[in-house]
């Protein structure tokens, strides 16, 4: 398992609950998600630095897309999407709740080696790592959260190298947030 380890997780989680039962902010998924997403735009790539990172914006989705495409106009196409419908969130007065929930964020790579460097399939591994840690770091750090938000705990999956198109570096963020409710 990449990022913390399940003990350290453990032990933040509860921090994080009791922090969040005295915090005030709210916010929702939405809000969150569109940070993430301002915030990958927003990275330089320390490797191919002119081929920054751009959310896909197809009607498809990205894996279905990228596979077609299949060109350098995938590089660094990214989605933030929720896998599934958010569970019952935990009840902290008639103001507010506490969302414990997954994000999942997938980033596409064109398998055309000499995209990447030296035409060595190594280099695409190179980039897909580099890209990886950039990504978690950005989307972990506090100072990248929105108000309301108290943890974005991020696992790097193994890429996916399945197809010889196309590859795929997915992610795995859970993330802990206040949302507003009103309880009449």
């Amino acid at each position: 398992m990449n990022g913390l380890s399940l003990i350290t997780r453990g032990w933040v989680a509860a921090s994080v609950a009791s922090t969040a039962a005295t915090a005030t902010g709210t916010t929702d998924y939405w809000t969150i998600r569109d940070n993430m997403i301002l915030k990958i735009e927003a990275l330089t790539p320390s490797l191919l630095v002119g081929d920054p990172f751009r959310r896909s914006k197809q009607r498809e989705g990205l894996r279905e897309w990228a596979g077609r495409t299949a060109s350098t106009a995938v590089l660094r196409r990214f989605d933030v999407r929720r896998p599934a419908p958010a569970p019952d969130p935990n009840v902290l007065n008639s103001a507010r709740l506490v969302r414990n929930e997954t994000i999942r964020v997938e980033v596409a790579y064109p398998v055309d080696v000499a995209l990447y460097g030296t035409a060595d399939i190594d280099d695409i591994e190179k980039v897909m790592r580099s890209d990886a840690r950039q990504i978690r770091d950005c989307i972990f750090s506090a100072g990248n959260y929105v108000d309301g938000q108290h943890a974005a705990f991020v696992s790097i999956e193994e890429p996916d190298q399945a197809s010889d198109r196309v590859w795929f570096q997915a992610f795995t963020v859970e993330i802990i947030y206040n949302e507003a409710q009103s309880l009449v």
